[in-house]
């Protein structure tokens, strides 16, 4: 796929990862896009860093380098655009969210089991933790909140892109 798609290799790291499924969905998307047809395609990581070894979801994934699909989506004969998904889905920026490490957040979920509550790991705001914690009788110690732009669940908003790719009329 380097030498296919002619990937500069003058700023990687040694060793690199080069992340080849995202390079593969997008000769997928070419193949199959009809003219005038768009693909939507999401995930974290950034324009012009290498891929990097994440466990944000509690198992090892690699971030996306966007310029490498972009560079490929273009030889493909497809028109990229990068947007941030919190734009592209409207994130309002000042809503604040739970914020906790991992092992705080197990125990809030072993404490709220045991009060008969299921802690799912998705964003709370604050309104969403006390409404699912009103019935529950206790000390959560100190919880934290702060803008979900900045951090949420582990995750960091900002790190998750869009590569809006579309096929030119005919």
């Amino acid at each position: 796929m380097i030498n296919r798609y002619t990937i500069p290799l003058g700023d990687a790291p040694d060793p690199f990862w080069l992340n080849v499924g995202p390079i593969a969905l997008v000769e997928r998307v070419a193949r199959h896009l009809a003219p005038g047809g768009a693909a939507v395609l999401t995930e974290f990581g950034e324009m012009s860093r290498w891929p990097v070894v994440s466990t944000h979801l509690d198992h090892p994934e690699l971030s996306i380098h966007f310029g490498h699909l972009i560079t490929v989506a273009r030889q493909l004969e497809l028109e990229p655009e990068l947007v941030y998904v919190m734009e592209l889905i409207g994130l309002d920026r000042e809503v604040e969210g739970l914020q906790t490490t991992r092992s705080f957040f197990r125990a809030l979920g072993a404490m709220l089991k045991d009060a008969g509550v299921s802690l799912r790991k998705i964003g709370y705001t604050r309104e969403m933790f006390e409404t699912l914690t009103a019935a529950v009788d206790g000390d959560f110690g100190d919880l934290r909140y702060g803008l979900i732009e900045d951090r949420l669940m582990g995750l960091v908003p900002h790190e998750f892109k869009a590569l809006m790719l579309r096929r030119e009329k005919t």
